[in-house]
């Protein structure tokens, strides 16, 4: 598994585009650099392949790749940044779009465009995919927050992909501690030696997207609901790996002891990081990894 990240050389809080970004709550460039590592040194042991975008000093979120596109079946749908998230971050999807095309032929990618500018999309950071295979798989799309994905994206989503109007189903996201939709919501598919898993936090959607994540077709025991702290310690922002020996690892930012026993008795190798300096932005692991699988991975 391909997964492009960026070093937080220049990770600084100038312009506050979310709840958590507070100019005088500034983040440890040193400290910063360590906690990124760490992901970084754990893809490698499990033997995923990151790949790294060079750091732009007027970028201040650009370790965030995450943001700037959503990969899936060979394609890659660039994100399109609104209003004051675009006058911080416009920027990086000038760079990133350049590093795409240089690599257009090596990563053996589709690259489109985002195709309406009036309606904004998040990228990767607001679709979290339920299921595996494309016939059946459902997208849950977040949107409702100012300035980042909006509702109408779902049906760019949906053409650009070729899916059913039923497998793209909108989240909207009501409380403004959680931004993106995968702040809230951690999806992992079954395989040969764990079980399915859907871990979420329910008040972080309206009535109607609680009703969603109970009527998706998953054992309700698999579906796991965080409390109010493991969800602002951003456990949700977590990913998942297959390692070559057919494990699936798990890597979030410091997971309670209730979350720890819940993942580790369904088969997952659970892997704990410290993200606090990026929390500071209101991110941790996803953030910080945009994941490049060619067309044929599930």
């Amino acid at each position: 598994m391909r997964i492009l990240m960026c070093p937080p050389d220049f990770f600084v809080i100038e312009k506050e585009i979310n709840k958590w970004m507070k100019k005088e709550n500034q983040p440890d460039r040193y400290l910063s650099k360590k906690q990124w590592v760490r992901p970084v040194q754990i893809y490698t042991t499990l033997e995923a392949d990151p790949w790294f975008i060079e750091p732009d000093p007027d970028c201040q979120d650009m370790c965030f790749t995450a943001n700037t596109g959503w990969c899936r079946w060979g394609i890659l749908l660039r994100a399109n940044f609104k209003g004051a998230v675009a006058e911080a971050r416009a920027r990086e999807l000038i760079r990133h779009e350049k590093w795409f095309k240089d690599r257009q032929k090596i990563l053996g990618l589709e690259i489109v465009p985002w195709p309406s500018p009036s309606h904004g999309f998040g990228g990767q950071a607001d679709v979290v995919t339920v299921g595996k295979n494309k016939e059946s798989i459902i997208l849950l799309m977040g949107y409702g927050q100012k300035n980042r994905t909006e509702y109408e994206a779902k049906d760019i989503i949906r053409e650009v992909h070729g899916l059913l109007p039923d497998q793209v189903i909108p989240m909207r996201l009501v409380n403004d501690d959680f931004y993106d939709f995968d702040t809230t919501c951690l999806y992992v598919p079954p395989f040969d030696n764990s079980e399915e898993v859907l871990i979420y936090y329910p008040g972080a959607y309206d009535a109607a997207g609680r009703r969603v994540i109970n009527s998706l077709p998953i054992d309700p025991r698999d579906i796991i609901a965080v409390t109010d702290e493991e969800a602002h310690n951003f456990v949700c922002n977590g990913v998942f790996i297959r390692d070559p020996n057919g494990r699936t690892n798990i890597i979030m930012n410091q997971p309670s002891e209730r979350l720890m026993s819940i993942l580790k008795e369904r088969g997952f190798v659970v892997w704990v990081v410290d993200t606090s300096e990026f929390l500071k932005s209101g991110g941790s692991v996803r953030c910080l990894s945009l994941f490049l699988p060619d067309k044929n991975w599930l």
